[in-house]
């Protein structure tokens, strides 16, 4: 299916960070303007806004007494490009407005409120120096608890209908000891909490040296999330 593609295509391995975090912040916002309806000239313009986001960083020097900068510097940067047209105004109002709390007054606009979810989870699921700041799991927690306020809450919890509890990358530990790592979003209502995965260790602690699939839909013990 297109949105459990869209997941897998999420990134590109040895890519630089920004690459990275840029391409997927576009997937995620794409998954969840396609499960809001939009049109695909709607999802077209949402990708390309999506991509835009941080481009106030490239006229940046990023140190953390500039980064509240960039939002405002990457309209500039978006101004210079040559037209003015619907399109290019979404694009502008994402990169001013993607930081913003979806309670903000003015309310920001739709691809900016649908792109502060896709960056804000990347960012909190991001691997750095092989450890990623939390689980996917713990961030979709943290970030649904803040529905309403930080977070558009419809967009919220259609971005959690995709992916589920337990979203791809998490990693789960079985009653009978087994490790494994979480590789789809939804697949029914059925499996909101059951998705697929894959054997990462054995019960006797030893890691696996192959690929061995486990659909936690039919594996009959309950779950407990490794790591924060």
């Amino acid at each position: 299916d297109n949105d459990q593609q869209l997941m897998s295509d999420m990134g590109q391995e040895g890519a630089p960070v920004h690459v990275n975090h840029t391409l997927q912040v576009a997937a995620l916002s794409l998954l969840i303007g396609s499960s809001l309806g939009l049109p695909d000239a709607s999802l077209s313009d949402l990708g390309v806004a999506a991509m835009f986001h941080d481009v106030g960083y490239t006229s940046l020097d990023v140190t953390p007494a500039t980064m509240k900068n960039h939002t405002s510097k990457g309209v500039r940067s978006l101004l210079r490009q040559r037209g003015f047209h619907e399109a290019k105004i979404r694009r502008m109002l994402v990169a001013l407005q993607h930081h913003l709390p979806a309670n903000h007054s003015p309310k920001p606009s739709l691809f900016a409120r649908i792109v502060r979810i896709a960056d804000d989870f990347e960012n909190l699921t991001r691997v750095r120096d092989g450890v990623a700041l939390m689980s996917p799991a713990t961030a979709m927690g943290r970030m649904m608890a803040a529905a309403g306020e930080e977070y558009d809450p419809v967009l919220m919890q259609l971005f959690v209908n995709k992916l589920g509890c337990y979203p791809p990358g998490t990693i789960l530990q079985l009653d009978d000891g087994r490790w494994v790592i979480t590789t789809t979003g939804v697949r029914s209502p059925d499996t909101f909490d059951k998705p697929m995965s894959v054997l990462v260790k054995n019960a006797d602690g030893s890691f696996t040296d192959s690929v061995v699939p486990v659909d936690l839909a039919e594996v009959d013990q309950s779950v407990t999330v490794v790591g924060t």
